[in-house]
């Protein structure tokens, strides 16, 4: 019945903010509902011709309410909602490059095996959906700019800094996710 009279979901109005589009204030729409209601009693207190009380005040109430609602059309209600496009969004794929990566269980590295994962299905899952950017890190953070483009494993791993580095506004358009490819885990999101 709530999609019947406001064409969302009641879910969608609790996700998202009723605001209005005209761009002015609330305090004004306030105000103009209490100059009406005001007009809608003084008008009746004048004009109420031998009508019962009890009827002059529903009277001037449904006329206060018409007044506020025609006044609430007038400041052009919208409800915001946040959605997720393709393509429109990012996720930052950072890959340990750590010496730490080189040892492996049989005759690849698990460097190897992360890349070969990610390249098996993970990664052109995530293509298809958003934007992505490859990193590599150990002790710096160095763009990818595909995952043949792995560098050779450094000393350390900066993880910390590897993630604010790439959470960085300034360097490329909102990220959503960050996907940390560690040895021995599944794919963690950190946000």
């Amino acid at each position: 019945m709530f999609e019947l009279f406001f064409k969302y979901s009641r879910a969608t109005f609790d996700r998202g903010e009723l605001i209005f589009a005209s761009g002015w204030p609330v305090w004004l729409l306030v105000l103009l509902c209490i100059v009406g209601a005001v007009a809608v009693g003084f008008t009746l207190v004048r004009n109420h011709q031998g009508l019962a009380p009890a009827k002059v005040v529903v009277l001037g109430a449904l006329q206060t309410l018409f007044w506020a609602g025609l006044l609430t059309l007038v400041f052009d209600p919208a409800l915001v909602t946040q959605t997720l496009r393709p393509q429109e969004n990012s996720v930052a794929v950072l890959l340990d490059t750590s010496a730490s990566m080189s040892y492996g269980d049989d005759d690849q590295s698990r460097l190897q095996e992360s890349v070969a994962a990610l390249d098996a299905g993970a990664l052109p899952a995530l293509e298809d959906q958003f934007a992505v950017k490859l990193y590599g890190f150990a002790d710096q953070t160095v763009e990818l700019e595909s995952l043949a483009a792995v560098p050779a494993p450094g000393p350390t791993t900066d993880i910390g800094d590897a993630l604010l580095s790439v959470g960085d506004p300034d360097l490329w358009p909102p990220m959503i996710d960050a996907v940390s490819v560690e040895p021995g885990y599944e794919l963690a999101l950190a946000a």
